[in-house]
């Protein structure tokens, strides 16, 4: 489980041990969009789980490594017998990549192909990877529907490391035979979300009586899919790999159709705190709107906009299906 402290990979090695998996988790323990101390404290709450599910079979390892480290990597995946991987590890702030391009460069694609290539040496045949909806970019037609064989046209790096990632993935999966499950995430909202994340900022700044700032009126809409739902589809890829449902090179988009505006995150936000964010928070950003449809930026820039738990889709794993160009 790469990146396993992060937000999505904690809580998909979370679920994998209340299951009785046993869970390698191998992450760096950086703060780039989560501080070192929140990662700390989501190793903390893995571990109690571990602990909590061992009659299940559940057992836990975590591992401080890079994933550009091929030694490490190499012996971590020859030790500890690794049969499948969850690959969530990257940077992942697309603002911070278009200041420092060489950092996503060498950590996204350089990590990510470092790992397939070790992991396919060590006959490893099951792996979800993680993408990014910033891998569409600029969208020419805003009411068109993306669908995984959308056109690639990502308006910073981050977006562009993400192309080659899945690029690499396609490519080990044609010379190593591994069978390869992309599942492409779009923004997502949940416990112990990011702090550069707008769902994130409102509570906070509504807790610390902070403004809001709007850009524009908080009329445009987005849509966020809950973590739950995330995990599910990424559980859900890995059974059909085991199971011989998926075979070689697979992707599917994660969503919900559901939309929302900043102005009623806003007002979900402060019924969750138990706090009105009062006129100041209402200040708008007198400017056009950086966020044009819900494609156009990265899923990891605050000027996104959040729904309500129920808006957002949250299901369950019974009732979730992934169909491609639709979850």
């Amino acid at each position: 489980m790469t990146g396993g402290v992060g937000f999505v990979g904690g809580h998909i090695a979370e679920h994998l041990l209340k299951r009785g998996h046993r869970v390698v988790v191998y992450d760096i323990f950086n703060s780039e969009t989560t501080p070192s101390a929140e990662k700390q404290e989501t190793a903390n709450i893995l571990k109690s789980t571990a602990a909590e599910f061992e009659d299940k079979g559940s057992r836990l390892k975590i591992v401080n490594g890079d994933i550009c480290d091929s030694t490490k990597l190499n012996a971590v995946v020859a030790e500890e017998e690794i049969t499948a991987c969850f690959h969530v590890a990257a940077m992942v702030d697309d603002r911070r990549s278009v200041l420092h391009p060489m950092e996503y460069i060498d950590v996204n694609i350089k990590g990510t192909a470092t790992l397939l290539r070790i992991l396919g040496e060590h006959g490893v045949k099951t792996v979800v990877q993680a993408s990014t909806r910033s891998v569409f970019g600029q969208v020419l037609d805003n009411d068109s529907r993306i669908d995984e064989n959308a056109q690639r046209l990502p308006i910073n790096p981050y977006g562009a490391t993400k192309v080659a990632t899945d690029a690499f993935a396609h490519c080990y999966a044609h010379l190593l035979g591994i069978d390869v499950a992309i599942i492409r995430i779009f923004a997502t909202y949940g416990p112990r979300g990011r702090h550069d994340m707008i769902p994130r900022i409102c509570i906070d700044n509504i807790r610390r009586g902070t403004p809001i700032k709007k850009f524009g009126d908080g009329t445009a809409t987005r849509t966020w899919i809950y973590i739950d739902d995330v995990v599910s589809a990424f559980v859900m890829a890995f059974q059909a790999i085991q199971r011989g449902k998926l075979k070689g090179y697979n992707q599917f988009n994660i969503g919900t159709e559901a939309s929302t505006t900043l102005n009623e995150m806003i007002e979900t936000a402060e019924r969750v705190v138990g706090k009105k964010s009062g006129d100041s928070a209402a200040e708008c950003a007198q400017r056009r709107c950086a966020h044009r449809g819900s494609s156009q930026m990265g899923e990891d820039s605050e000027s996104s906009w959040m729904g309500s738990e129920s808006d957002a889709g949250r299901g369950t794993e019974e009732d979730t299906r992934i169909q491609h160009g639709k979850r």
